[in-house]
């Protein structure tokens, strides 16, 4: 298989789980596909939806549905591809199932970036998004503000990494990590329907917060996911 297609293919064949994705938009509803199917997608059909993103030769088929029969591809990685409506959803599924990394991966940006909290929210999102098309359903559980100190409780107001707490519950579920030092903890609450998560950060550790909330649910089986900003800037 010598196409994108093939090596998107051969990706996901993957395992277990990773890191996600890249700095997104400002706040926007999004509605993506529609909800998971109840049988499993053949073969077949999981490398017909990649193949519509990235066309290729016949060979790159059969090639592909080949590899899918003998790893065997997960179903929920089947029925995350097959929902998929562009590129960007399907990058999100194979690096739900570990099986493709990029250059951008899902942790802080540079601590103190205006962005840092919608980049961090962006990286949840997509790790909700692909959980939810693979399963049906956002990872379910209650996780408090992370780390539970106030960033401005630590030398220059940022906190310091620590992956194992990022290691716990829904965290993992959602791909989420933040291996650099930052200035917003976060938290994620869901009851497998619906989802808040927050970012809740004082930048100039004034002693005033600014929050950002993520919000999904799904609306007549269309997925939504929408971002509020504070009123202020900090």
């Amino acid at each position: 298989m010598r196409t994108v297609a093939a090596l998107l293919l051969l990706a996901a064949c993957g395992g277990s789980s990773s890191s996600s994705p890249a700095p997104g938009a400002p706040a926007q509803n999004e509605a993506p596909p529609t909800a998971v199917a109840s049988t499993v997608p053949t073969c077949e059909e999981v490398v017909d939806r990649v193949m519509t993103l990235f066309p290729g030769p016949a060979e790159d088929r059969a090639e592909g549905i080949a590899e899918c029969e003998s790893k065997p591809w997960t179903e929920s990685l089947r029925r995350c591809v097959v929902a998929v409506q562009d590129q960007d959803d399907l990058f999100a599924c194979l690096r739900a199932e570990g099986g493709f990394e990029d250059e951008d991966p899902a942790d802080a940006t540079t601590a103190g970036a205006p962005n840092e909290a919608e980049h961090n929210l962006e990286a949840l999102k997509k790790g909700a998004k692909a959980y939810y098309l693979g399963n049906a359903a956002f990872p379910v559980g209650t996780m408090p503000l992370t780390p539970a100190a106030s960033c401005c409780a630590f030398d220059r107001g940022l906190c310091p990494p620590d992956d194992r707490q990022w290691d716990v519950a829904a965290w993992p579920d959602l791909n989420f990590l933040i291996s650099d030092a930052h200035r917003f903890r976060y938290s994620y609450q869901s009851d497998g329907n619906t989802f808040v998560a927050t970012a809740l950060g004082d930048a100039d550790c004034d002693g005033v917060e600014v929050g950002y909330t993520l919000e999904g649910r799904t609306v007549n089986g269309t997925l939504q996911i929408t971002l509020t900003k504070p009123t202020h800037e900090d």
